[in-house]
Order: C-alpha cells, then structure tokens, then sequence
C-alpha cells in the first residue's frame, strides 16, 4: 500500500470554510447561481507514481511483471469542466507540455 495524498490545510484555512459552510448551509436554489469548475491531469505513459505488483520470486522475469514504457515520457493529458445548476458544460482535453 502506499500513503493516501491530501491538501495540507492550515488552522486558519480549516476555520474559514467551516464558516463558510455554516453560513451557507440552508441554501438550496442559490447554489444554481454559481459556477464550479475543475481541472486534471494524466499522464499516460512512464506514471511518476510507482505500480506495485505482487509476485512470486521465481516468476521476475514474466512479462506480465513489466509496466511498458518509453524513451521521452508518454506524454500527458490535462481535462476541464465546469457545472451550474444542473447544466454542464463541454469537457475541454489539452495537452500540456
């Protein structure tokens, strides 16, 4: 297993958007007023993190042991998409280099 990633939030930070969400926790239609977005990224081939597999010693040398990869890295794609109220919008793919 590897360790779970999270954002690390200060005191302050914590405090904030618990305020936020007390002060706006009976709001129902105005949510539809705003708009979320969000963005992210995959690598496609040569992930940074690790794959772990489990196997016996006398098996190391199997193909099904071995994660291809190539010279230059795979390449990566990043996506982004925005809601509001019940509507989405168009899933936009680009490539960052």
């Amino acid at each position: 297993y590897t360790a779970k990633r999270k954002p690390l939030r200060t005191f302050n930070q914590i405090n904030q958007r618990l305020t936020l969400a007390k002060e706006h926790e009976h709001w129902l239609d105005e949510w539809n007023n705003f708009i979320w977005s969000d963005e992210a990224h995959f690598e496609v081939l040569n992930r940074k993190k690790g794959t772990y597999i489990r196997r016996l010693k006398s098996k190391i040398n199997q193909s099904f042991n071995f994660i291809p990869r190539v010279q230059g890295g795979g390449g990566c794609v990043s996506v982004w998409r925005c809601i509001s109220g019940g509507a989405r919008g168009l899933l936009v793919v680009y490539n960052v280099r």
